[in-house]
């Protein structure tokens, strides 16, 4: 009688090629299929544990759909679980213990029916004695319906994933599809807000089944940046991002942007011999044209702008001198970069250098970073009223990169003083005992001096 179902799974039959290839895959990719609203995946590893359970609750609170999926765990079936299986998220409790202890609890729906946890609080468990008639304040049901309990913490334990409907009534849904040029190349488009409005952009790249002829694919990592412009002084301030290796991922401002131009960058680290297409999607409280923009419409220093506008609005300060700071951004900040940021409010010069400690991190080879080698970077000198950036990119998942910065060194500058400095060096250099005979005629002096090596030839014969 309920014929629309079929009709409905033929059809997604036909987008991803045949029946065969619609089999597994995420709650993620039907739920936004279905609805046009993003489907953001919180990856549970990202977030303290704190930090995930209040927007876990705040987001039932909010009436979205939530679902999650097991990994591949050898003890998953031991525990009444099935793995690489999708399930509901229809509740989360809690309650308080004693001595400031927190109980929280979180039910589960096995879309078939049966098939439940039977570790702890699951329906038969004497766990729920810790709190009297605690099994009847949650309603738990000693039933075989695939509607179960657990700890949260055994939830993390079986459930890498937690995957947010964030569907609105009366929202409006637009997209473009868009190819990238190169690998490092940020693809851009604008909207123009008329209104005060709750934009989510999406970027959906092709999903795995789609690439089986590509040896060896895997899934890249993609980046999203939302900035305002100003037409009139062209600037940008950075609004929201979000980086993950994902297939679809989203970036939300969770506020009302105020009226003005925007612009979306884009990028999927792409090594393939293929060229890369994916789109672009909104998701707003009022409709939006998206137009894509040519590279002689933007800026080019669009990206610096931005991330020191995001330094300047996220990161904290640390002081070198009274008149000097350095801030950095070491830990996950949804752009899929670190960064150190260097600036001098002074009206004096600066030398600034320090040995920086990085792993799985690469230093972006453009202009927005000084003089640098494998462990250390010298931003050089730090002109009054100057800010300079320091740029690493992620070589993987951010909680696997590391950032530190030691040995920090910061001295005044003299541009006069220091020629002079170095010229009285290499005369002392010259007049001792380490130069080395290049030819007949022409010898050479090996010089450090702070963090520089200087190379000085001298000719001692009559030919040039």
């Amino acid at each position: 009688r309920e014929l629309w179902v079929q009709v409905l799974e033929k059809a997604w039959a036909k987008i991803n090629t045949s029946y065969a290839a619609t089999i597994a895959g995420i709650p993620s990719e039907s739920f936004s299929t279905l609805s046009e609203a993003p489907c953001v995946t919180y990856i549970h590893r990202k977030y303290k544990v704190d930090d995930l359970w209040k927007m876990l609750k705040k987001a039932k609170a909010m009436g979205y759909y939530l679902a999650t999926n097991t990994k591949a765990n050898p003890n998953a079936e031991k525990y009444g679980l099935v793995e690489g299986h999708a399930y509901s998220l229809t509740n989360l409790e809690e309650f308080e213990i004693g001595n400031g202890k927190m109980l929280r609890l979180i039910q589960l729906r096995n879309r078939c029916g049966s098939f439940e946890w039977t570790g702890n609080f699951s329906d038969q468990s004497p766990s729920w004695d810790i709190i009297p008639n605690l099994r009847q304040k949650v309603g738990v049901i000693n039933k075989d319906d695939g509607i179960f309990y657990m700890d949260f913490n055994d939830f993390l334990k079986f459930y890498p994933y937690t995957f947010v409907l964030k569907y609105h009534k009366n929202f409006y849904y637009n997209y473009k599809k868009l190819e990238q040029q190169s690998i490092e190349h940020n693809t851009c488009a604008k909207f123009i807000l008329s209104q005060k409005a709750i934009v989510k952009i999406g970027l959906h790249a092709k999903q795995l089944r789609f690439y089986d002829k590509v040896p060896n694919y895997e899934v890249q990592p993609a980046r999203i940046i939302i900035s305002k412009f100003d037409p009139s002084t062209k600037t940008y301030t950075y609004i929201g991002s979000d980086y993950h290796t994902e297939e679809t991922i989203y970036a939300e401002t969770n506020r009302h942007l105020e009226p003005g131009e925007y612009h979306i960058f884009l990028n999927v680290y792409w090594p393939y011999s293929t060229k890369d297409n994916y789109t672009l999607s909104t998701y707003s409280s009022c409709p939006l044209e998206i137009e894509e923009l040519k590279k002689e419409d933007v800026p080019n220093d669009y990206l610096e702008q931005i991330l020191i506008d995001f330094m300047d609005k996220k990161s904290k300060k640390e002081m070198l001198s009274l008149d000097t700071t350095l801030q950095v951004s070491d830990e996950d900040n949804d752009l899929g970069f670190n960064m150190a940021l260097i600036s001098n409010e002074s009206d004096k010069q600066f030398k600034f250098s320090a040995t920086v400690q990085y792993q799985n991190l690469v230093f972006m080879e453009d202009d927005l970073v000084g003089k640098r080698s494998k462990n250390s970077a010298t931003v050089g000198v730090l002109h009054k009223k100057e800010r300079k950036l320091l740029v690493w990119k992620l070589l993987k998942e951010p909680w696997e990169t590391k950032l530190g910065f030691v040995e920090k060194k910061l001295w005044l500058y003299n541009e006069e003083q220091t020629k002079q400095d170095e010229l009285e060096l290499i005369t002392r250099a010259f007049g001792g005992l380490n130069k080395k005979r290049f030819n007949d005629d022409i010898f050479y002096s090996e010089i450090e001096n702070e963090e520089d090596i200087i190379l000085v030839f001298k000719n001692f014969g009559r030919k040039t």
